[in-house]
């Protein structure tokens, strides 16, 4: 690929003008590469955490050699949704919301390095991470202390002049309405937040003086710190102006230029109180209909940096053999799940089912390389992964000892509640239905449509198994993925009725209680033995992951890399080292 920055090229206008013409979409994305104005354009990654270094078109640079200044082209296919703004991080705000620091938090968890090399199958540079470090730092807090048994966290916030993008200092009354409203989970914009139901343990936020927060917890909770640094820290004064587009933060970029047809850009905080702010001055992100059109994009030089799990397989292919590219994949926060009831006949049948699941194969026909097979739903890089436990148990001889042990066979039928519009949810279910004709077994598979699939799953009623909906897979806290992950505690598991049966009376449920209470353990961070944790929940047999999506990052030769990682899977930049 040649220099992009010694090409003549398309200007950012005409780009812009062609996308907003087609739709954000394809239309747009033909108009690039076909030449014009000499417009080039300084470029650094919003992608990569930490530290980023950019610019070919600026001269100045810090000590360590970085240069600094110019403007970066991204792209999204999304556009925001001011209403989960700022205290829900919604799928479709993930890119400006956390990659690109409108916010701040009170800390930050975990860094993680990359690895390049070259893969068996792949010409471009593939960083895989590694030695990961969950451990927590300050940012918008300075320091913190946990007494009362893990119950109560007082936070000392830094001592600088910290103030919003509008002027206006944050102080502690800030955190306490901010943690106050996804506590409440009653305004708009927080109703189904994650942080919502991540702050249920929470009892009260105190504020003795305008430097101090105290937060309280009912009991100790392992997920605390992924609430802590990843709920934004919003302006009680603004908030009704969310809507309109206005987003009032402390980070190091600011919000503006928004167009829905077009894009938005992100522009330097040249008051941002972090020791190192962004060296960048501006991210220009431009909205695509769909990952095809970004893709496009990408590979004519267009924009200079892609990031997310979407991706067209041959796009994914065209870039990844790309030796002028630079390609990241990073853990994710999902991946398909294959649920089982939780009152399905005997446990051993479960079990037998979960052994009928072809991870690589599917993994293999139905995703991409970028996507990782395994049984657990944990990331690789999560202290509670056991890669033992993890690897593909695809056995039917034993499999049919099972079914044969608990007296199944001889024209038996088991059903199967299937999403067809993804297309490895019939695969699966065609898969198992010939494994289970071998033993005299009829697998009926039912299509649903999504509407449908949503009904069963939320009421625990569909029939025996229920194939093509994902489960939150989160990278980092072990603790948070078992409080998103309703397949292990039978909450979508288990016939739900009229709800006024408590879920450990619901059937199949009261026979695992034990599984119930190892649940809860793991939710207030006392597992330490996760082999142990992960055989219950190989034994117990309720769902069993099938493959973990990644997300992923592409960068053209025009962005340079001088960082590391953190350990959010929303990968937001962390742009100053505070270890």
């Amino acid at each position: 690929m040649a220099d992009y920055w010694n090409r003549r090229m398309i200007s950012r206008r005409r780009l812009m003008r062609g996308a907003a013409l087609g739709g954000a979409g394809l239309a747009g994305a033909a108009l690039i590469g076909c030449g014009g104005d000499d417009d080039t354009t300084s470029a650094s990654s919003a992608a990569t955490q930490q530290v980023v270094a950019t610019s070919v078109a600026t001269t100045s640079a810090t000590d360590s050699g970085i240069n600094m200044g110019g403007t970066i082209t991204a792209g999204t296919n999304s556009t925001p949704n001011f209403v989960r703004m700022p205290f829900n991080t919604a799928g479709n705000n993930t890119y400006m919301n956390q990659n690109s620091r409108i916010f701040d938090r009170l800390v930050e968890v975990g860094k993680m390095r990359g690895k390049r090399q070259l893969a068996a199958d792949q010409k471009a540079p593939l960083y895989e991470l590694h030695d990961a470090d969950f451990s927590v730092y300050p940012s918008l807090a300075q320091s913190w202390e946990v007494t009362d048994g893990g119950t109560t966290v007082i936070f000392k916030l830094i001592d600088k002049d910290v103030k919003f993008h509008d002027g206006k200092p944050m102080t502690s009354a800030d955190v306490k309405f901010s943690y106050d409203l996804m506590m409440a989970g009653e305004h708009e914009g927080v109703v189904g937040s994650p942080y919502n139901l991540m702050s249920a343990n929470f009892t009260s936020v105190e504020t003795p003086d305008d430097k101090t927060v105290v937060v309280r917890l009912s009991k100790p909770t392992g997920y605390m710190y992924d609430f802590f640094r990843g709920a934004n820290i919003g302006d009680m004064n603004t908030l009704e102006q969310v809507k309109e587009g206005v987003l009032n933060g402390t980070g190091p970029f600011m919000f503006g230029n928004y167009d829905p047809n077009v894009g938005y850009e992100l522009t330097k905080n040249a008051d941002y109180w972090g020791e190192t702010g962004p060296y960048v001055d501006k991210i220009e992100t431009t909205i695509f209909s769909d990952s095809g059109a970004q893709g496009l994009a990408f590979e004519a030089g267009d924009i200079d940096l892609f990031t997310g799990g979407t991706l067209l397989p041959e796009h994914a292919e065209a870039i990844a053999d790309n030796p002028d590219w630079e390609h990241e994949t990073y853990g994710g926060m999902g991946g398909r799940v294959f649920r089982l009831r939780a009152d399905l006949l005997d446990k051993r049948v479960r079990q037998a089912l979960m052994l009928l699941i072809q991870h690589d194969r599917l993994q293999k026909e139905y995703f991409g390389k970028f996507d990782s097979p395994g049984r657990l739903q944990f990331q690789p890089s999560s202290v509670a992964y056991v890669p033992e436990l993890d690897k593909s148990a695809y056995n039917p001889t034993e499999a049919a000892k099972l079914i044969y042990a608990a007296g199944m066979g001889n024209g038996d039928v088991l059903k199967a509640d299937v999403l067809p519009e993804r297309l490895d949810a019939p695969a699966t279910a065609q898969m198992i239905q010939q494994d289970l004709a071998q033993m005299g077994i009829r697998l009926q598979i039912n299509n649903r449509e999504y509407s449908e699939m949503i009904s069963l799953q939320t009421t625990g009623t569909f029939e025996h198994m229920l194939i093509g909906f994902g489960n939150w897979i989160k990278q980092g806290s072990p603790a948070l993925t078992v409080l998103y992950a309703d397949s292990y505690d039978g909450r979508m598991n288990a016939p739900v009725g009229d709800g006024s049966v408590p879920l450990r009376e619901r059937p199949g449920v009261k026979d695992e209680l034990e599984w119930m209470d190892m649940i809860e353990a793991a939710k207030d961070g006392e597992v330490e033995d996760w082999e142990a944790w992960n055989k219950k929940f190989l034994d117990v047999a309720w769902s069993n992951g099938v493959v973990r999506g990644n997300g992923n990052r592409f960068r053209s030769p025009s962005v340079q890399w001088n960082g590391g990682y953190d350990a959010d899977a929303w990968a937001y930049l962390k742009w100053a080292s505070k270890a």
